[in-house]
């Protein structure tokens, strides 16, 4: 048995393209929907390190699994579909020497909350079905692929929560998902979709905590002190502005009429005194700008958001 892809390079770009289906290890393209096992090998080494957990929550035949017993990594597979589970069990059942093999789950990809406690994993690799197209089971209640678009979309929604909830800080979740296409038509974009999923969840969680915390009102309290301490510094630059340019004109009337050599060193030097003063300030006044447009931006975000998600609240499941 072959274990590892011969001449196997990390991708690079935004596109990958494989010529060939991996069939090393027990890697097999007849699970309908299964994708190529150089999708997870890359996202797996990019993403962790050996040792790491990595779960997959749709894990259907277990191509992610194969690929985290072959690179020494801790594998969850998780699945509704015993029948999938089954058939991933027999394809990660190899001789390979690992320090860890990959736990194979009946499980609910919307609530993980009995199998995995919060901030537990560090990648997760989802490759959950494209809506309808490829209906998995006939009678699974769990089953997402049974379910209308809508219905879909709602339960990647508490799937995207659920990701949220058990990753580890500034860990990834890397989700595969194509569109629906019907009679050779594109009928939606379900990474369009799936993107509206998690920033509408990551962005109200991100409320949710501004709100109890009030960084609103501290968010205002530093709007205002900010703009005080701008105005204060332009008037500043104003005068010194004002009286450089007084010092230049008089500078220039006495060069003219005395030509003194002494008074000419000591008329630049105060110039440019004077300049390097007033650039200090500009140069002040840019920092200070910066943060006060950061602040601003902070400030409108978070109250454009507050209203959002006093008129939406409820629609996403907390």
């Amino acid at each position: 048995m072959i274990y590892n892809p011969k001449e196997f390079k990390l991708e690079k770009t935004t596109i990958w393209s494989f010529e060939e289906r991996g069939k090393w290890a027990t890697h097999r393209g007849d699970y309908r929907g299964n994708c190529p096992p150089q999708v997870p090998r890359n996202l797996i080494l990019k993403y962790t390190k050996e040792n790491d957990i990595v779960l997959d929550p749709f894990c259907g035949s277990g191509t992610s699994m194969i690929e985290c017993k072959l690179l020494n990594r801790k594998g969850i597979g998780i699945d509704v579909n015993v029948e999938a589970l089954k058939l991933a069990q027999s394809r990660i059942n190899f001789e390979y020497t690992t320090s860890y093999e990959p736990k194979l789950i009946k499980g609910d990809s919307t609530n993980l909350q009995s199998i995995i406690p919060n901030e537990k994993i560090d990648f997760i690799f989802a490759h959950p079905p494209y809506a309808d197209i490829i209906k998995y089971s006939k009678d699974i209640k769990e089953d997402i692929s049974r379910l209308n678009l809508q219905e879909f979309l709602n339960q990647m929604s508490l799937f995207s929560k659920e990701c949220f909830r058990i990753l580890k800080k500034d860990k990834i979740c890397s989700i595969l998902i194509g569109d629906i296409r019907k009679n050779k038509k594109n009928v939606n974009d379900l990474i369009i979709q799936q993107i509206k999923c998690i920033n509408e969840i990551y962005f109200k969680d991100a409320i949710d905590d501004i709100i109890k915390q009030n960084k609103i009102d501290i968010l205002y309290a530093r709007h205002e002190v900010l703009e005080k301490r701008l105005k204060r510094v332009d008037l500043i630059y104003e005068i010194l502005y004002g009286i450089m340019i007084s010092m230049i004109a008089a500078l220039a009337y006495w060069l003219i009429t005395e030509c003194g050599i002494e008074g000419i060193y000591i008329g630049c030097g105060v110039v440019i005194l004077l300049s390097l003063i007033i650039f200090g300030i500009k140069m002040s006044r840019k920092g200070i700008d910066n943060s006060y447009a950061n602040m601003v931006d902070k400030y409108e975000l978070c109250i454009l958001d507050k209203k959002i998600y006093e008129c939406e609240k409820g629609f996403i499941a907390h």
